[in-house]
């Protein structure tokens, strides 16, 4: 810990003992069960929602007193201990943590039919993913591996559906079973949720590979996500539910603001060309000469998610015309934010447009710049032209995501590809007849992926979890 996260720390402490002192009128150095939900509900407005039965749940986890109330101390290390509704995050603020809204992807991870129970199967085949995480990817750093994860199967889900009652795993035996397991954790609150969400997420992918691989379809590249993908499971693991230390400046130096979003219904490129036109026809720009060619430079990305808000996209856009008197003429760049209410793009004119889709795109990774780019391409579909992708790939050309070399190469590799496709079935082909077969290719934004990893130009990482089914 660093001295400003130090002096950080220390003033987080200061403020919680100044709310104790408050709250201690006769200065007992003790805390009631109504200081404690007082506490709660003035300094934190969302507990509101916060029922009876939960908070009556938090009272019982203190050690009392004779006369019923508990030390400061007490509550102070509760305070601290990461999953308790009154925590503190990685910049060492007080913050309303909601365990039950955090645990729910996890949840449905573990519940593969969503019928609100986890049976044994599920069970099994969901924590069985997280015990072989951890047996192919051993701590190089002298980390225990979680007993949550490492002990008998069988004996773990008994012990959470108990021997009485309707012994299933609901949501609710779930909270409390992780709870428990995640006191151990030393992670703060605000990165505790964002890794409970990426292990339910990355469980998920890890399924969907199973099932393309029972398909006899999982190539290299997929391969690749997958071992990735089962790294970064342990090591989440251990920072959840093990003895793993937290370091909070490696975790910030790697993350990235944006990340990638599933299009939204509906949307797609066609229809931002058309918004475009109408607004030139809009803005009375006409042309004194007939149009002889267009082109258009269109780039789609996720904006930066925000808390509570529906995903949204943003699209920059740029016609350049020539017309047949020989003038070019251009649009400049413009920035459209696609409308879900209702389903259209409609152009940002307040002068934030430019900042906004920089700081969206500055948030996301260079692989994911490039799916997106090659997503624009394939108007957000699977398919994707050989013409649209030489376009598209010229593009990341010009916005420096990839070198001349690096485009070259990927090109050569799909023009191979057909060669040997032709080769196989024994036909003669010329450099034209190569050229004109791989014209009518028609890849897909996964794939042409799964060629940039197999040439070592993106290393494959978690993040292409996010993306790998798009």
């Amino acid at each position: 810990m660093g001295r400003d996260d130090s002096e950080a720390s220390d003033a987080v402490l200061q403020k919680i003992r100044l709310l104790l002192r408050h709250l201690d009128k006769d200065r007992t150095g003790t805390v009631s069960q109504r200081q404690f939900e007082w506490l709660l509900r003035s300094n934190l407005p969302a507990v509101e929602s916060v029922s009876r039965e939960d908070l009556d749940q938090m009272w019982s986890t203190f050690q009392k007193r004779a006369d019923g109330d508990i030390e400061y101390e007490d509550l102070i290390q509760w305070i601290l201990k990461p999953s308790t509704p009154l925590t503190v995050s990685s910049t060492w603020e007080l913050t309303f943590f909601d365990l039950k809204s955090h645990l729910e992807p996890l949840f449905w991870a573990y519940d593969h039919d969503r019928d609100g129970i986890i049976n044994w199967e599920e069970f099994m085949e969901t924590h069985g993913v997280l015990q072989n995480a951890l047996r192919l990817n051993p701590s190089l750093g002298g980390d225990t591996d979680p007993a949550m994860i490492k002990g008998d199967l069988h004996h773990c889900y008994l012990t959470m559906i108990g021997s009485e009652g309707d012994r299933r795993l609901t949501f609710a035996r779930f909270i409390t079973w992780q709870r428990d397991a995640l006191m151990s954790s030393s992670l703060p609150s605000d990165v505790l949720a964002k890794t409970l969400r990426s292990v339910a997420k990355q469980l998920q992918c890890v399924f969907k590979l199973s099932e393309i691989e029972k398909r006899g379809q999982l190539s290299e590249s997929d391969k690749q996500v997958l071992v990735r993908i089962l790294q970064h499971l342990a090591q989440f693991s251990r920072e959840l539910w093990g003895q793993s230390g937290y370091q909070r400046d490696a975790v910030v130096a790697h993350s990235f603001a944006n990340k990638w979003t599933a299009p939204v219904v509906g949307m797609n490129v066609q229809q931002l060309k058309a918004v475009v036109l109408h607004d030139f026809d809009r803005s009375r720009l006409k042309f004194s000469s007939r149009v002889a060619l267009k082109k258009w430079e269109i780039f789609c990305i996720p904006a930066i998610p925000i808390a509570h808000r529906l995903p949204a996209w943003l699209a920059r856009v740029r016609l350049l015309t020539e017309l047949e008197d020989g003038r070019k003429l251009s649009s400049g760049f413009h920035v459209y934010r696609y409308q879900q209410e209702f389903f259209t793009w409609q152009l940002i004119s307040d002068g934030t447009a430019g900042p906004a889709f920089e700081v969206a795109l500055e948030g996301l990774s260079a692989e994911l710049r490039l799916f997106c780019l090659l997503k624009t391409h394939a108007n957000f579909g699977v398919r994707l032209p050989w013409p649209n992708l030489q376009e598209a790939l010229s593009q990341a050309l010009g916005m420096q995501i990839l070198t001349e070399e690096q485009r070259r190469l990927c090109l050569s590799a799909f023009e191979e590809q057909v060669a040997k496709g032709l080769h196989a079935e024994g036909l003669y082909f010329s450099r034209e007849r190569l050229e004109k077969v791989t014209a009518g290719l028609v890849t897909s934004p996964s794939h042409v992926m799964g060629i940039f990893a197999e040439m070592g130009v993106f290393p494959v990482t978690s993040v292409w979890a996010d993306f790998l089914d798009a």
